[in-house]
């Protein structure tokens, strides 16, 4: 044999060789427990999810898949310790989109970049939300609840669950775009902001409409919006912001990533299995709809042109509310430590529970 031909031979058994151990690879995935972070509290969407995946898979990879819940300091322990963690393809983490795209505009210290330490994986699906009133507001949509406002600015307390949650955002988005003037009236959590709302301690607020539907049908509370453009199972009767001629389309939403190093065999093997599983009809109404996601998959690269898509948007709203970013402190302890009573309570304390620092438990995710 020439000695090119010796070259050329050797060059495609390499290549050959190579295509084996990828492939044998990823057969072998996964030959231990996988392990999936889920930055937010148990219970939450994003938790359920989460939970209902890793059951599911456990099935079809023959492993077992554990969930870890780490939802300290607005989801940032949880997602340091996904970026941080060995690019092995065992271990994952499961954030909603509050962790990708606001946490960085939101605060300086997150210590970790979603774009560059992290590997999209798939897009689980997107939640839609509602916007609520109380029952004596008398607004059926949003154009009458703006024309409300308009008569009376600053009149009609609008509840969120803090700086850039997802009701912020809302709320400055329908002041700048109607120039009605709503009063915005933080919260530590999302109950919190809802026990208000039907107290009638606020007027409006924003939630998914799983957690509101059954509040509307006993006419505790009043839609008069769904977000997105089509309209929720949970409130087939209340028409979404297309409808209604609004053209902010911004949903959250619950996504899969691995650290950024994680082999690309196993990144596709795992969406392909969590694929099938947004197509699986039972897996959809057990899990997904239950918590008002819609189911979206597709792979990896319609991931990541989804996220920049949304951070655009996300970096819109955020200087809508003209929200500076701030330090985040990794316990509460240490914002006690600093002496800092955090923003997001300071706008109208005179009417709510004092904050009492030892119980400082800020939520601002779905």
């Amino acid at each position: 044999m020439k000695p090119r031909s010796k070259l050329i031979a050797k060059f495609l058994c390499g290549l050959l060789a190579a295509a084996w151990q990828i492939t044998a690879l990823s057969q072998a995935w996964p030959a231990k427990t996988v392990r999936i972070i889920a930055p937010t509290e148990v219970g939450t969407p994003t938790d359920v999810v989460m939970r209902g995946i890793a059951s599911s898979l456990q099935q079809s990879l023959g492993q077992s898949i554990f969930v870890e819940n780490l939802p300290q300091s607005f989801a940032i322990i949880g997602m340091q310790a996904c970026v941080n963690a060995a690019a092995d393809g065992y271990t994952f983490c499961g954030p909603s989109s509050s962790a990708i795209t606001l946490n960085p505009l939101l605060y300086r210290n997150i210590n970790y970049d979603p774009v560059k330490q992290l590997a999209p994986v798939i897009n689980l699906g997107t939640i839609k939300a509602c916007i609520v009133v109380h029952p004596s507001v008398p607004a059926n949509n949003i154009a009458e609840l703006v024309a409300l406002a308009k008569a009376k600015p600053n009149g009609i307390d609008w509840g969120s669950w803090g700086n850039g949650s997802f009701s912020h955002l809302y709320w400055a988005w329908v002041e700048n775009t109607s120039g009605a003037r709503f009063l915005h009236v933080p919260y530590k959590t999302p109950s919190q902001a809802t026990v208000a709302l039907m107290a009638g301690e606020v007027k409006v607020m924003f939630n998914t409409p799983a957690l509101m539907g059954p509040l509307v049908k006993a006419g505790k509370l009043k839609a008069v919006a769904v977000t997105g453009s089509v309209r929720s199972e949970h409130l087939p009767g209340v028409a979404s912001f297309k409808e209604q001629n609004l053209d902010l389309d911004y949903l959250g939403w619950i996504g899969l990533f691995a650290p950024a190093a994680t082999r690309r065999e196993v990144v596709t093997r795992m969406n392909l299995e969590v694929n099938k599983l947004l197509k699986d009809s039972s897996f959809v109404e057990t899990i997904m709809k239950r918590s008002s996601v819609d189911p979206v998959g597709g792979t990896p690269e319609d991931f990541a042109a989804f996220t920049k898509a949304d951070r655009e948007t996300a970096q819109a709203l955020v200087r809508l509310a003209n929200i500076k970013p701030e330090y985040a402190h990794r316990t509460c302890r240490d914002a006690c430590a600093a002496d800092l009573t955090p923003r997001t309570i300071l706008e109208k304390v005179s009417c709510h529970t004092p904050l009492q620092k030892s119980r400082c438990v800020f939520s601002r995710s779905f």
